[in-house]
């Protein structure tokens, strides 16, 4: 999943300035700034939990501007059918956490090695328009390694605890040392394995 990057920032502390990535945050969670391609920073941004990497990534948020798409509702729409087409094996549903809220894709993709699913991910996707800008895509994934009969289980669990949050976060960036509230539940999807690479709908 391309979708977003770094930007660095200094802050000032005690007369030394520091580089800190931004951040967003949605609900509890808070992912940093980790990439975005040359040329291109308001087009593409990718955010990973401090202490992610690419290579072995759990869970990524992104930011994708189209200046070609008007209608987010359109564009989520023609996306979902666009997932089966690829993989009969994924599955998709369109929501909304309230009447007024913004339509959510919410999908499963699959990656494979030699016929074997290496991994999948457990997506959200929300968007919106803006005049100057164009399409901004938000997006939300979880990706699980070598998926076991069980896996279905933390994706429910990962639904429950993001799709509130999902719906509700602005993805707007902030800079500096994050003060988050603890949440309320110190419960936490199981843990993923280790491996993998670039899927359907996350690419990197």
């Amino acid at each position: 999943m391309k979708f977003l990057a770094p930007i660095l920032s200094c802050i000032v502390c005690a007369s030394v300035c520091v580089a800190e990535p931004s951040y967003i945050t949605i609900g509890p969670l808070k992912l940093v700034a980790a990439y975005t391609p040359n040329g291109s920073p308001d087009q593409l941004r990718e955010y990973l939990p401090p202490g992610d990497h690419f290579e072995n990534w759990t869970r990524m948020a992104s930011v994708r501007v189209f200046t070609n798409w008007r209608d987010p509702d359109a564009y989520l729409s023609k996306f979902g059918p666009w997932i089966t087409r690829k993989d009969p094996a994924a599955k998709y549903q369109l929501l909304r956490k309230s009447k007024d809220g913004p339509l959510i894709l919410d999908f499963v993709v699959y990656s494979y090695k030699n016929g074997v699913v290496e991994f999948l991910e457990w997506n959200l996707m929300k968007a919106h328009f803006e005049e100057k800008r164009g399409l901004i895509l938000d997006q939300y994934a979880m990706r699980i390694y070598n998926p076991e009969l069980d896996s279905a289980k933390a994706i429910i669990a990962e639904r429950i605890k993001m799709l509130d949050a999902f719906a509700d976060a602005s993805f707007e960036e902030n800079t500096g040392p994050n003060q988050l509230p603890e949440p309320a539940s110190r419960s936490v999807t199981p843990p993923a394995g280790a491996g993998g690479a670039p899927s359907v709908a996350a690419a990197h």
